[in-house]
């Protein structure tokens, strides 16, 4: 299983102080950014925009972009142009998720399928050569202050398992309502790594907030 990792979502964090933020993060050894674009449709939001991507693009960051869109056949080109390294498209929102993982990878990224905690998880055979990471939501995404969802771990156990056959080395990732309490549970059930937002913003010190979770997952 791939090593811990802890991607800092960025729609949680203080856009006024974001540089102080970033500081922070890489001085606490952060290598990732998650960042959500949302289109007001796919979720009735729209917190982030794609300029986040462009104005982060040499930032020493891996850009990982989920798209929390109904097109994103639309916006997977234009992410990679601004500097995305990854992209994630949600299932429910990908009548073809082959396709856009294809599409995806052609641009020379990282490509992901993310689930949201209602929709069972599809028969991922047939993506298996073309899947990069599966991000497990673990909160309702339409929700910004949703709670974790504990039963979204069967699903982390039901992906790890799939994997631990077909693609031993895949990133599994839980997003949403994680924190140093339940980080265990999350990664006994078989995630590699965790987007974490209200958690880790909720205090002004961001590298103290990284060393207690690195310590609740045991690394």
């Amino acid at each position: 299983m791939p090593a811990f990792e802890i991607a800092p979502s960025l729609v949680s964090a203080p856009l006024l102080s974001l540089s102080d933020s970033l500081a922070q993060l890489r001085s606490a050894g952060v290598q990732k950014l998650h960042i959500d674009i949302e289109d007001g449709h796919f979720v009735p939001v729209m917190n982030l925009g794609t300029r986040f991507i462009e104005e982060l693009r040499g930032s020493g960051f891996f850009l990982d972009v989920h798209l929390m869109a109904s097109n994103p056949e639309e916006i997977i080109p234009l992410a990679a142009r601004l500097g995305a390294d990854a992209i994630s498209v949600h299932l429910e929102a990908s009548l073809y998720p082959r396709r856009h993982l294809t599409a995806i990878r052609s641009l020379g990224l990282q490509a992901g399928l993310a689930v949201n905690p209602k929709t069972p998880l599809p028969d991922l055979d047939y993506l298996a050569d073309r899947l990069d990471s599966l991000l497990v939501l673990t909160t309702e995404p339409e929700d910004p202050h949703s709670p974790f969802i504990p039963a979204t771990l069967n699903k982390i156990r039901q992906a790890r398992q799939w994997a631990a056959q077909a693609a031993p080395g895949l990133p599994i990732t839980a997003d949403g309502g994680v924190s140093a309490e339940n980080l265990s549970d999350v990664l006994a059930a078989g995630a590699s790594g965790v987007v974490v937002g209200r958690a880790l913003f909720a205090g002004a010190d961001l590298q103290r907030s990284i060393e207690q979770l690195r310590k609740a997952a045991g690394s």
